[in-house]
């Protein structure tokens, strides 16, 4: 699964969007920070090119690229499903 599959970019006004992610653990909607369209055209070509996303997009959290980015989990279903095996860890 790709951001492809889970996004949409949303353009909220001239030169910025966001992008709107229906989570597939919990069908809940949610938009990333706002972003300029210049830096989404970079991350595209950039990604292309093999750049991760942790490095690209350092001002996001490690939730928010986890749910644009890679997996489509939003943190709430993040954590729901991974609580065990971080407490177990602890």
């Amino acid at each position: 699964m790709t951001f492809e599959d889970t996004c949409t970019l949303k353009r909220i006004r001239p030169g910025h969007a966001v992008l709107v992610h229906v989570c597939p653990f919990c069908g809940q909607v949610h938009e990333s920070p706002v972003f300029t369209t210049k830096k989404w055209e970079a991350w595209l070509r950039a990604r292309a090119q093999g750049a991760h996303v942790q490095n690209f997009w350092p001002e996001l959290s490690p939730a928010e690229r986890e749910e644009f980015f890679v997996s489509g989990m939003c943190d709430a279903c993040w954590k729901k499903t991974f609580a065990e095996t971080t407490e177990e860890g602890d």
